[in-house]
């Protein structure tokens, strides 16, 4: 795919050095995966910077680069003149919003539902996919267990135990799409949601399980952990909220502005262990 970079105006580029387009046949984050014709996005992780590795990629055939230093970026380009660098403020955002773009928007071609929550993300997912493929809705799903289509376990290398990094969650929407699948169910976690990994992606439905603390070593504070996990509702056109969490769950039900259905086991909801009604809209789907 040839790519002209210059008119990428949504990735809020700041500076472009040499071609101002490539031809594009893979995107990657980590260096020792880059071949002939691929995208380079050196992110800053916990323990690496990705500027550290921008040398290998280019030498394993990485013919684009997004970084944030412009200097280094600079320096480069006039060592690598056929490759293009480009400066921008965050690297993770706009791996993510150019991920999309490369795989055809294909998550906005299906329906696509988000779970959080500190417990019972996995099993959540997992009745997800089960009942909307039973229900003629072929449904694949992401998260723990794997990548699943509505008819098998996919074989692909997982980068995060939970959440997929961006260039790999899009490569998974792509590949359910030209299965066939309809509909796709992800496990997100809070960490994913603060390394934006599901940016721009904006959920049919979001799914919120429960809240407790958990991941602190890394938000190291609960009401950080909380925010994020609140992030999601903020992408989602639909939301299911367990009203039995007297933190989380209260404050969507109060906060969330759409469409929504509650569920308890105690209090008083729209689904509970007594409930006999459950909804499913071929499109816009909304349990």
């Amino acid at each position: 795919m040839n790519i002209p970079f210059d008119t990428l105006m949504n990735l809020s580029i700041k500076h472009i050095f040499g071609p101002a387009s490539q031809t594009i046949n893979y995107l990657t984050y980590h260096s020792k995966q880059v071949h002939d014709g691929s995208v380079f996005f050196s992110i800053k992780g916990e323990n690496e910077d990705g500027h550290q590795y921008i040398k290998e990629a280019i030498a394993r055939g990485a013919v684009a680069v997004f970084g944030t230093s412009i200097e280094k970026l600079r320096l480069l380009s006039t060592q690598y003149s056929h490759c293009t660098f480009l400066a921008v403020d965050d690297v993770r955002k706009v791996m993510a919003s150019f991920s999309k773009m490369y795989f055809d928007y294909t998550d906005e071609k299906i329906e696509t539902i988000g779970v959080t929550g500190t417990n019972g993300k996995t099993t959540v997912a997992a009745y997800v996919r089960s009942l909307l493929t039973l229900l003629k809705l072929p449904t694949g799903s992401i998260g723990t267990t794997g990548i699943w289509s509505s008819k098998k376990k996919l074989v692909y290398k997982k980068s995060t135990p939970t959440t997929p990094e961006s260039v790999d969650l899009h490569k998974i929407f792509y590949d359910l799409y030209t299965r066939g699948d309809e509909a796709a169910v992800m496990e997100v976690s809070s960490i994913a949601i603060d390394q934006q990994r599901v940016e721009n992606i904006y959920f049919d439905v979001a799914i919120h399980t429960n809240l407790s603390e958990e991941h602190l070593e890394y938000h190291k504070t609960f009401e950080h952990y909380k925010k994020c996990k609140m992030k999601l509702f903020q992408q989602a056109k639909h939301a299911v909220i367990n009203i039995d969490d007297q933190d989380m769950g209260k404050d969507l039900s109060r906060l969330f502005e759409g469409p929504k259905v509650t569920y308890s086991l105690l209090n008083n909801a729209e689904a509970n262990s007594a409930s006999k009604k459950y909804y499913c809209q071929r499109r816009g789907l909304f349990l």
